[in-house]
């Protein structure tokens, strides 16, 4: 049952008739030919002694038990959060004919599907994960009176076999790839076509033969084992399971579809990694929410969140087997259930994936940005992010290779919004004016803030993370401040005024604390201003310019000090680069001590030449810049090195 792209498109823009959704379902495909939904979100974390199913609940739900100790293990973290933040089932540790075997069953005949006659219909997937590479090990183990039966297991290839008798059309050999797998199985065994097993939703078609097999052993679903009698357990599964379902029917193009896509979207598994068929996801109600067809290229990765009452699914956080990509709401947290972030909306969704570019800057991304903008450069890869009704804010994590031609200031970080790849006109989006924000943590980047004035509702956005400087927003020619008389006149010139807002005019008596003297508004390019400080402290004063853009970014000019003495000593120049002069009576520089900013005396590092007894020479040269003051008999001085 090849599936193609066009066929998806064609597909998706039809009417489509679906089963009853009047129960929550798989996909949201109804429950009409749903025979059993094992769904890890009923388990407690902990020992795993029992499993009902989801569907059917109640007192018609199919119970999986496990007698005895030691239990499997439910867990939402595991190593390397394979299960994308999800319970799932660790069979670690599990051991054949053991005294407590690690095995969930239910023996009898359950009749959950069909595929030993030639009009037998049955549909079966799961999602698992091999974390141990032993041969043997099976997965599931089922079987009915009538001939229907499963044995899924591990071999040196994965085998998935139907029926109690030996037959090659009943059987499929597949290789497994060490990543998180979501499978399914469909058809009978009356021809070598009948029987269709699919992989993240690729149709399975070899390399290798089929061997012919068959099952035997105990009535009934043994979940871990395979049970080859009454009391015999062979074969132990010793990795991860999380989910089984089962129909008893065939399920139609778009029922895989959207049964495939809950899955994916839930364990953070990637449809379709070859692109050979359609590797569209739908959400319960038919709707498109990832289409590859549009470009190949960004279909790596692919991972989402999202809301669907009608699969129960409730993602809140995903990342990518590697983790180098993170979606999520709110604040990433230990598993998508703690995760404390809402979903406004039913059946609403943000899917994203990427064009395996390059984890750090590159010159062929640095050379497509915008121009004008003040950027530096970019980062390789880029990503493209579709939104389904979802109007909540969100977050992107992306591990970077290195930080080599790029910064790791989250100030200087900016993101590049586009309708296509092609950034060299994109939408700059800086802070703290577009209410994004940028956090670097190691080589790991948040992007936190994401809403729709990014990615619009119901539309496709490409993304790309880019540096920028901050520019003065202001050419700055000259600034003054001196004493005249009581008062203090501050002056200064502007060179180019692009964009730019306005002066505040800043007071400290201790270059530290500062007030707000007066907001001048820019005039333009190449102006003067003049401002008088009426009611200056009659010993240090201290200011500066503080210069604001349009977009609300600041620069400070420097300091500038102005102090009214006493008369007996001058000190100048001040500020001072090299030599400090001292000029006063014989009597007032008999004693001359140097402080820093802390109060500390420094004067033994200091070379003092008298000139006269009138006047002292200090070189600094030798000293940090700052703040100082200079004490003789009767007075002391502040000045700025």
């Amino acid at each position: 049952m090849k599936r193609t792209i066009l066929s998806f498109l064609m597909m998706i823009g039809l009417t489509v008739l679906t089963q009853s959704t009047t129960a929550q379902s798989p996909g949201g495909v109804g429950t009409t030919n749903l025979t059993a939904w094992w769904n890890p979100d009923v388990l407690p974390l902990g020992d795993a002694t029992s499993w009902s199913t989801m569907y059917p609940a109640g007192a018609s739900a199919i119970v999986l038990t496990d007698g005895s100790a030691p239990y499997a293990s439910v867990t939402n973290t595991p190593t390397g959060n394979h299960s994308n933040y999800n319970k799932t089932i660790d069979f670690t540790g599990n051991v054949a004919n053991a005294a407590g075997p690690m095995a969930m069953e239910k023996t009898g005949t359950l009749n959950l599907l069909d595929n030993n006659a030639t009009t037998a219909q049955g549909t079966f997937f799961a999602v698992y994960f091999f974390s141990n590479s032993a041969s043997g090990q099976h997965i599931v183990d089922y079987r009915e009176s009538g001939g229907d039966a499963i044995q899924f297991r591990k071999l040196s290839n994965m085998r998935y076999a139907t029926t109690t008798s030996n037959s090659v059309n009943a059987t499929k050999d597949f290789t497994e790839d060490g990543m998180p797998m979501l499978m399914s199985a469909q058809g009978n065994k009356v021809s070598t076509t009948s029987l269709e097993i699919k992989l993240r939703s690729l149709d399975w078609t070899g390399p290798g033969t089929n061997s012919s097999a068959a099952t035997g052993g105990q009535l009934g679903l043994t979940v871990g084992m395979r049970k080859a009698n009454s009391s015999s357990y062979t074969g132990p599964f010793q990795s991860f399971l999380s989910e089984l379902i089962f129909f008893n029917t065939d399920l139609g193009f778009i029922d895989m579809l959207k049964v495939e896509s809950y899955l994916a979207v839930k364990y953070g598994i990637t449809l379709d990694p070859l692109a050979a068929t359609s590797g569209g996801y739908l959400t319960s109600a038919s709707t498109a929410i990832w289409d590859p067809t549009a470009t190949l290229t960004f279909h790596n990765d692919v991972i989402g969140i999202g809301r669907d009452d009608g699969s129960t699914l409730m993602q809140k956080q995903s990342h990518s087997f590697d983790d180098i990509q993170r979606i999520y709401l709110n604040s990433l947290a230990t598993s998508t259930a703690s995760n404390t972030g809402t979903f406004t909306n039913d059946i609403s969704y943000v899917m994203m994936g990427h064009n395996l570019g390059a984890l750090n800057e590159t010159a062929a991304a640095t050379a497509e940005m915008p121009s004008g903008m003040n950027l530096v450069n970019r980062i390789g890869r880029e990503y493209r992010v579709t939104n389904t009704n979802m109007s909540n804010t969100f977050s992107i994590d992306m591990t970077l290779t290195n930080f080599t031609n790029f910064t790791s200031n989250p100030g200087e970080l900016c993101l590049l919004v586009d309708t296509d790849d092609d950034f060299s006109n994109a939408t700059v989006f800086k802070v703290p004016s577009n209410r994004l924000g940028f956090a670097v943590n190691g080589n790991v980047v948040t992007i936190s803030g994401i809403s729709t004035a990014q990615i619009p509702l119901d539309s496709t956005r490409y993304l790309a993370l880019a540096s920028f400087t901050i520019p003065a927003p202001i050419d700055l020619v000259n600034f003054d401040a001196k004493a005249l008389y009581k008062t203090v006149l501050l002056n200064w010139q502007s060179g180019a005024e692009y964009n730019f807002s306005h002066f505040n005019i800043q007071h400290s008596l201790n270059a530290t604390d500062w007030a707000d003297l007066a907001n001048v508004e820019g005039k333009g390019s190449d102006s003067q201003y003049e401002f008088v400080h009426n009611t200056p402290n009659m010993t240090a004063n201290y200011y500066r310019l503080k210069m604001t853009d349009i977009d609300n970014s600041s620069v400070f000019s420097d300091l500038k000090i102005v102090e009214f003495t006493n008369g007996n000593v001058k000190v100048y120049p001040n500020p001072v680069t090299n030599i400090l002069w001292i000029e006063g009576s014989a009597k007032e520089l008999q004693s001359i001590k140097v402080y820093n900013h802390l109060g500390q005396e420094i004067g033994h590092q200091l070379s003092f030449e008298y000139s006269n007894t009138n006047l002292v020479t200090i070189d600094f040269s030798t000293l940090a810049k700052g703040i100082y003051s200079i004490k003789t008999i009767n007075s002391e001085t502040k000045f700025i090195h």
